[in-house]
């Protein structure tokens, strides 16, 4: 008799409804990107700019000696400064005990400033009375030019630097843009290919109906084509929501800025195009990520050895990807190498630099790793030894 799944899209059918069924999927391919990664990346954001503003609303300690009473005058004048006295000799104890959180003398005409730099109040101490410092530099620096006759704007201003900035805000933005992409979409990828990968393969070992299977009148090549499929279906599925966490995120930046008082205007029409050819290269990224993870995990008797595997491979395409924040660009040279090549091009295409030549190498170089990959994985797959 025939059996109805004797093809691969009916392959694909199958591998997706039993997908569907597990809460681990729906948890990953749709919780994760598009509730927990917000809900995070909004919490910690707002809080750390809660803290800084707490942070700059506060005053700090400085200590002076108490025999100073010129510099206690001198420092009390500064804004955002409590003034506290400290003996002379006790200024390190003075701030290990938190009673100062740095203390200012002097030695002739300099001033010197003690501070701990593994204390963030300390350290913060001595950022704000720095530049307070270098505020009464000036201060005096124009008195004494104006004491001698002379025109302290000329002296100290003899020319003035001004931006020329040739980047289009939608430049500005997409640079930005490019450096966050990528590095979503390959864990995206990643995570949406690895639970399928796992399931079609060492899942079915140990549910025992790898064998019931492939007892069905089904060839090897349709049976494996089905599943790639299935793989390359969720990898691509996976990255388009974490593209929607990035506009989550983005939203909610335009806001903060709206806040902050930052006006600006972009053409989002500009970045239909960055957008296709990166639909385009994660696509085929992810057949060929998906199509490596199948031959390994044909190799794993049990899910957590898979796991194991896949691991292995995660930290080495983490640290393929985080080369491509360093400063370079996409050319045809790392247009062919995995992984560091589809990180490149959303950066570069992003930032609305296009090297078509190199684009287009990138895009077949993928193709052409997939199309090996799945060479290999059907040899594999058909052989009896496994």
């Amino acid at each position: 008799s025939t059996v109805p799944a004797a093809n691969p899209i009916a392959i694909f059918k199958k591998e997706l409804t039993e997908l569907f069924r597990s809460k681990r999927t729906i948890f990953v391919m749709f919780i994760l990107p598009l509730i927990l990664y917000p809900i995070i990346i909004i919490g910690i954001s707002t809080v750390v700019m809660k803290i800084e503003q707490k942070q700059e609303a506060e005053s700090s300690l400085i200590g002076v000696s108490a025999d100073d009473s010129g510099l206690y005058a001198t420092v009390s004048a500064f804004d955002g400064i409590d003034v506290v006295t400290v003996p002379a000799g006790e200024e390190v104890s003075a701030i290990n005990d938190g009673i100062a959180d740095a203390i200012i003398s002097k030695d002739g005409e300099n001033y010197v400033v003690t501070y701990n730099s593994s204390v963030s109040r300390s350290e913060r101490a001595y950022s704000g009375l720095e530049k307070k410092l270098s505020e009464l530099k000036t201060e005096t620096t124009e008195k004494l030019l104006e004491q001698n006759g002379l025109d302290k704007g000329k002296i100290l201003n003899p020319f003035e630097i001004r931006q020329n900035d040739t980047a289009s805000e939608e430049q500005t933005v997409g640079s930005i843009l490019g450096s966050v992409i990528p590095i979503l979409l390959i864990i995206g990828v990643f995570l949406g290919s690895m639970i399928p990968a796992l399931d079609v393969t060492a899942g079915e070992k140990e549910r025992g109906t790898q064998e019931t299977l492939m007892t069905f009148p089904i060839s090897g090549s349709e049976l494996l084509s089905g599943k790639i499929l299935t793989v390359g279906f969720f990898g691509v599925l996976s990255s388009l929501l974490y593209m929607v966490t990035v506009g989550i995120l983005g939203v909610y930046l335009s806001s903060m800025l709206g806040t902050l008082g930052v006006e600006f205007s972009l053409d989002l029409s500009t970045f239909i195009g960055p957008l296709f050819l990166t639909a385009v290269a994660v696509a085929a990224f992810a057949v060929f990520i998906g199509t490596v993870m199948i031959c390994i995990c044909m190799f794993a008797e049990s899910t957590k050895e898979a796991e194991s595997l896949l691991s292995v491979v995660l930290v080495v395409i983490m640290f393929v990807s985080y080369i491509g924040f360093l400063d370079i660009s996409l050319t045809k040279a790392l247009s062919i190498v995995p992984v560091l090549n589809v990180v490149l091009l959303i950066k570069s295409v992003f930032a609305l630099n296009y090297d078509f030549t190199a684009i287009i190498l990138v895009v077949l170089s993928n193709i052409a790793y997939a199309s090996a990959a799945i060479l290999i994985a059907g040899k594999m797959y058909t052989s009896e030894r496994l």
